[in-house]
């Protein structure tokens, strides 16, 4: 079934104009972490590491928070793969639409029901008006085929003897009736299945997929980028259309760029598919570097995504497990 067409109030131009306008307006606001949250965090983490101790968690002074944020963006390419292919299978009768009905329309510009957007899925069609029918060319349409009625008997491989004298299998002929035709020398033509006839036609297989890209933005080498898959970000941008435009939001030159090289990979697509819809979001992820002090010692750790996940590269006490 055909996604009908969406009527939003918000044009796609004034999408980009508001997200930017807004980008400028927030730049330096970053979203923050109460110190309880961030003492919450540090002690699920410690629960889900084995031989980690919550005990630093209970007792740590949280002497800073340092908020800082990650952009996730990430772009879906809907696009549909058009092959064509004779081929060629036994008449059984019917309407055939042949050139005779009209000329047969070009494949590519075939108007064809598609699944929702972004749904994946494949469909096969005959084109029409390709289709004709001819004499199967193994039986001349006569729907039957020569069989030998006897062939080699394969107990006494056609000697007629099988020790200790006469073979007892062909009665010592050296052949036996045939298990296709049982003798009569005739039997059903296969290709065609007995029907004399093929239909000869155009066949149209299409393919909708999708083409995934990602670019996480980490200014903070010590937090792992493949930690920011597995949490939610606030979504501050979306956009679908056709094809979607560059975001120039940012003032840092190389996340724009990283986004529009991602636009550009998609669009080679279009060299050997038909793009149908693009949605592309930008997301963005809260981190926090939690700076405390336990014990005389000093440490760090991370706070990330909606969840509230935390990150310690090296934990402050660890159980001795025997």
């Amino acid at each position: 079934m055909e996604q009908p067409t969406d009527h939003k109030n918000v044009s796609s131009a004034d999408k980009y104009k508001n997200f930017e306008s807004t980008e400028k307006s927030n730049h330096g606001r970053l979203p923050t972490i109460s110190e309880a949250d961030a003492r919450q965090a540090f002690l699920e983490y410690a629960k889900r590491h084995t031989g980690y101790s919550s005990t630093p968690a209970k007792e740590m002074s949280i002497e800073n928070i340092k908020a800082l944020k990650i952009y996730r963006y990430s772009l879906r390419t809907f696009y549909e793969e058009r092959e064509t292919a004779w081929k060629t299978c036994p008449y059984y009768g019917g309407e055939v639409d042949g050139p005779s009905n009209g000329t047969a329309p070009n494949p590519k510009n075939m108007r064809v029901y598609r699944p929702y957007w972004f749904v994946t899925g494949e469909k096969t069609i005959i084109v029409p008006h390709t289709s004709k029918v001819q004499l199967c060319i193994c039986c001349a349409g006569k729907r039957m085929v020569p069989c030998p009625p006897l062939i080699v008997c394969m107990m006494c491989l056609g000697s007629g003897l099988y020790y200790p004298g006469r073979c007892f299998s062909c009665g010592g002929t050296g052949r036996v009736r045939c298990g296709l035709c049982f003798g009569r020398g005739r039997v059903r033509c296969i290709p065609c299945i007995g029907q004399g006839r093929m239909i000869t036609f155009l066949q149209m297989k299409i393919k909708w997929k999708n083409h995934f890209d990602k670019f996480v933005s980490n200014r903070n080498s010590e937090f792992p980028s493949e930690k920011v898959d597995k949490v939610s970000g606030k979504t501050i941008f979306s956009d679908e259309d056709t094809l979607v435009r560059p975001v120039t939001a940012f003032s840092d030159p190389s996340i724009n760029e990283s986004f529009r090289n991602i636009l550009k990979e998609h669009a080679k697509l279009s060299k050997h598919y038909k793009i149908l819809r693009q949605h592309q979001k930008i997301e963005l992820v809260p981190l926090s570097k939690v700076y405390y002090e336990w014990k005389g010692e000093h440490g760090a750790y991370y706070v990330y995504g909606v969840e509230n996940k935390a990150y310690c590269d090296s934990y402050p006490k660890r159980c001795v497990i025997m």
